[in-house]
């Protein structure tokens, strides 16, 4: 499988590794810094985690670039983006989507395993070009809580400010980032590219 290059992107800037997801209609390549990662493919996921444990760090600065073939303006409900961290046995769920059934984005609530919309709204990502992704999140492992604080799509920022709180599963700690394709009712497969992605952690 060949990436899609971004432009003025060189080939030899591109690390890691590329799964071609023909099954769950994902497409993954990553490069990821801030200590060894491990890659695995779950399902219609591709996901990331950290070698190891990180229990001091309360910031997450996730970047990415994504792109989506044309079948996706049919085909998908949302675009799922997570980010996670496991302290303690409680899980810091901090999934986001683009619900393009409902046009806005979603942030996960982990205790209530529900999503919440917001009021920022998410039309449909133009496919067959790169689009570029930054959330900055906190957690508070003394309250259990995490907080989407901002958003950044293709450089237009957009304040969050939303908490939720973390759910205790009993799970050995780690810290990940994790795609997902949500197809919708017509069962159409589409594709999902990403690269350039770093989860800085503070």
């Amino acid at each position: 499988m060949a990436l899609v290059p971004r432009s003025g992107l060189r080939r030899r800037q591109r690390t890691g590794r590329v799964l071609d997801g023909a099954v769950s209609g994902l497409a993954f390549a990553r490069r990821l810094q801030h200590r060894v990662l491990q890659l695995r493919r779950v399902g219609q996921r591709a996901l990331v985690e950290r070698d190891g444990r990180q229990h001091g760090a309360r910031n997450f600065l996730w970047d990415f670039y994504f792109y989506v073939d044309n079948a996706s303006q049919t085909a998908t409900q949302s675009l799922e983006f997570d980010a996670f961290q496991f302290v303690g046995g409680y899980n810091y769920m901090m999934g986001s989507q683009c619900d393009y059934g409902h046009g806005v984005w979603d942030t996960y609530d982990a205790a209530s395993g529900h999503w919440i919309p917001t009021s920022i709204s998410c039309p449909k990502f133009s496919p067959n070009t790169w689009h570029h992704i930054q959330w900055y999140i906190t957690t508070n492992t003394g309250s259990h809580n995490y907080k989407f604080v901002m958003l950044v799509v293709d450089g237009h920022s957009y304040p969050v400010n939303t908490t939720h709180n973390a759910r205790c599963l009993g799970w050995g700690d780690n810290v990940g980032v994790q795609w997902q394709l949500d197809v919708n009712a017509t069962g159409q497969g589409c594709h999902e590219w990403v690269d350039t992605a770093t989860l800085t952690v503070w």
